[in-house]
């Protein structure tokens, strides 16, 4: 099968309730990451929406969604039922990838970033597992990229530098603003221009 063969077939099996909304603009998509304001919330989130663009193809998981996992396998875990904002499956340049996201008002709180991002690889290895499994999909080839948008915090300096990571204990940091757009190749470190 083609990436986009691929895709097609992820996006019928795929239970179209837990998608992040996508849509195509031209030739590419786009995915709209989007954090619920409770009412009442002393404290609501600065970073409430993010668009993120440039997508050859993509599926976009709102792992929020997702029922948590059952306590009574490990009752003392309490990060295992924790959740990321999306899960990317993505087709950038022609090359797949998976994508664990999450938006944070701030940095505080380093040590739930990594849990989500643990939460995130959770769905990952169970997704790969299922479409090797029952789709006869390889996807050994695709890289899993772990990645935290925030606002800037005038408390924090924020490093320029784009390393990308791999591993869910050091996910890398993207300063953007409420209602930003940011593109697929930053999310890979390739060139916009």
């Amino acid at each position: 099968m083609t990436f986009r063969e691929i895709f097609t077939c992820l996006s019928a099996e795929i239970n179209t309730e837990i998608f992040c909304p996508v849509r195509k603009v031209g030739t590419h998509f786009e995915v709209i990451l989007t954090e619920k304001v409770r009412k009442n919330d002393p404290n609501p989130p600065t970073l409430t929406k993010l668009t993120l663009f440039g997508f050859d193809e993509v599926i976009s998981i709102n792992q929020d969604l997702i029922k948590p996992y059952n306590p009574i396998l490990l009752p003392d875990k309490k990060a295992i039922n924790k959740t990321c904002d999306g899960i990317l499956l993505a087709l950038i340049s022609g090359k797949p990838y998976f994508f664990v996201t999450e938006m944070k008002s701030s940095l505080s709180n380093m040590q739930e970033h990594v849990w989500k991002m643990q939460a995130g690889k959770n769905i990952i290895s169970y997704l790969k597992c299922i479409f090797s499994e029952y789709l006869d999909i390889d996807t050994h080839s695709w890289h899993t990229f772990y990645c935290v948008f925030h606002v800037a915090d005038p408390k924090r300096t924020t490093d320029e530098s784009i390393k990308l990571s791999q591993n869910p204990k050091q996910p890398v940091y993207f300063c953007v603003e409420n209602n930003d757009r940011f593109s697929a190749l930053k999310l890979i470190n390739e060139s916009i221009i």
